[in-house]
């Protein structure tokens, strides 16, 4: 390995910078992040968990988690909870009760000190659920189209067709 590249700290010094760059890596990705504690009372939230919630940090930090999580998801979120490292969709309340759909990503924090608190990550799905439904549209366009739609591979190969071109090429799909 004599590339010259250190992943080892060589100094005391450097280790110091390690809470930096964690802070840095949480504040600035596109997950919302949040640390509970055994009441489920937040503890801390990076600013996309902020901005998911439209609230300032000051607004969030101390109140429980519960205020946030869509009624009908608070039997799945316990569950997830449980479980110490699980992961699911639910959805998430933002100011003025506004439902945003999310993946959550839960991690058991327990040490001595604290026995039952968790991480949790937070993706926002809106923009992979208007995608889907996108798709979904333009799947049925092709379903229900009088003209006869081929679908190939890059290299030539027949995946799909519609009924139309059942009728006209004289093939089953099935």
């Amino acid at each position: 390995m004599g590339s010259g590249c250190h992943v080892i700290p060589q100094t005391r010094r450097e280790f110091g910078l390690y809470p930096y760059i964690y802070r840095t890596l949480v504040e600035t990705m596109n997950e919302g992040t949040a640390t509970i504690d055994f009441d489920g009372r937040i503890l801390y939230c990076n600013s996309r968990f902020t901005e998911l919630r439209r609230m300032p940090p000051q607004a969030i930090i101390g109140t429980s988690i519960c205020l946030f999580i869509s009624p009908e998801n608070e039997i799945t979120f316990k569950v997830l909870l449980e479980n110490g490292i699980d992961k699911g969709e639910i959805k998430l309340l933002a100011e003025g009760e506004i439902s945003l759909p999310v993946y959550l990503f839960i991690s058991s924090l327990k040490t001595r000190e604290s026995p039952n608190a968790w991480c949790l990550v937070v993706t926002y799905l809106a923009e992979q659920k208007k995608n889907e439904e996108e798709i979904q549209s333009l799947a049925n366009i092709v379903k229900s189209s009088n003209d006869a739609i081929i679908t190939q591979s890059f290299d030539g190969i027949i995946i799909s067709w519609n009924k139309r071109a059942e009728q006209v090429f004289g093939y089953s799909a099935k």
